[in-house]
């Protein structure tokens, strides 16, 4: 028996069970040739692969956008299916069903994601948009990069360095709806000297199992000190800005941090996209895709 028929029978089965072999048959059972990277595990960060800045995207791409853009801040302004994060530093739009050049967009990125980084089709786990707001508990640590750890108004977890822990077959993109400037609340990631993306291992290696072995820093939170001896390496911290329509799509595991709106300007309003490989081919990239609510665990997801 061959090894492909060998693994769809474990599937059938109810015997496969973990991300990479769920990934490897994705790939064999229907494989998109011509990427750019030989596979999910080689990517870090990328703000190039969709090939805006060299006319790949007409306007019609950035008038999506704006519609978009004009459709959650409606929302966020009248709380339309919208919630506050219990942190306190984002307004989470929860109904985002009913804006169908959502649609429409996930037509644009995801069969290049699917060519270029999958090599087989992919599906959109999550999707969350939200916008980040000031937060008087957090502001007074912005903008440095060095957080006094003894103090309790930083231990708010998106403000600290981490990395997400989920598994290595997971990626997120990211998509700004307005313009996002060092100033109001863009993502921060580490570089080393050699312009290298760190990215730190994760041992979810399947579904609702412990990990292999434990996380490499407690509840995935780098401690300051691996961070400041990176910097002091010759690392820096790189800020992911851009106008209305750019974007990251990266891996969850680089070392990164949110960073607060400074007060007086626009917060950033962003989607994320959680993207997964997938053996099932779906009507639309936002079919059986989930929201924030009921609430689900982001850093895992179902073998299908």
């Amino acid at each position: 028996m061959s090894e492909k028929f060998y693994m769809k029978d474990k599937r059938t089965s109810g015997n496969m069970t973990e991300y990479k072999e769920h990934y490897q048959y994705c790939r064999e059972f229907n494989p998109i040739e011509g990427g750019i990277y030989n596979s999910v595990y080689d990517l870090t960060v990328d703000s190039t692969l969709f090939g805006l800045d060299n006319g790949a995207y007409t306007d019609s791409y950035f008038n999506i956008i704006e519609t978009i853009r004009q459709k959650i801040d409606d929302k966020i302004k009248h709380m339309n299916g919208c919630f506050k994060d219990p942190t306190g530093h984002a307004i989470r739009v929860n109904d985002w069903r009913d804006i169908k050049e959502l649609y429409t967009l996930t037509e644009y990125f995801m069969p290049v994601v699917e060519r270029d980084i999958f090599g087989c089709s992919a599906k959109i786990e999550f999707l969350h948009p939200y916008r980040n707001v000031p937060n008087p508990i957090s502001w007074h640590i912005w903008p440095f990069e060095k957080v006094d750890e003894s103090d309790p108004k930083a231990v708010q977890s998106s403000w600290k360095w981490h990395y997400d822990d989920c598994p290595s077959e997971f990626v997120k993109l990211f998509i700004h709806l307005n313009e996002v400037t060092y100033n109001n609340g863009c993502l921060k990631y580490i570089e080393d000297k050699n312009g290298n993306i760190p990215v730190l291992p994760s041992y979810r290696i399947a579904p609702h199992m412990d990990a292999s072995k434990p996380q490499e820093y407690a509840a995935s939170r780098v401690p300051p000190e691996v961070v400041g001896k990176k910097l002091d390496d010759g690392g820096q911290v790189v800020d992911v800005i851009g106008k209305p329509g750019s974007y990251a799509i990266h891996t969850p595991n680089i070392i990164h941090r949110a960073s607060c709106p400074k007060p007086g300007t626009e917060p950033r309003d962003v989607l994320f996209f959680f993207i997964r490989p997938t053996i099932k081919k779906y009507s639309s990239y936002l079919s059986n895709t989930y929201s924030y609510k009921p609430e689900r665990n982001v850093k895992m997801y179902e073998l299908d």
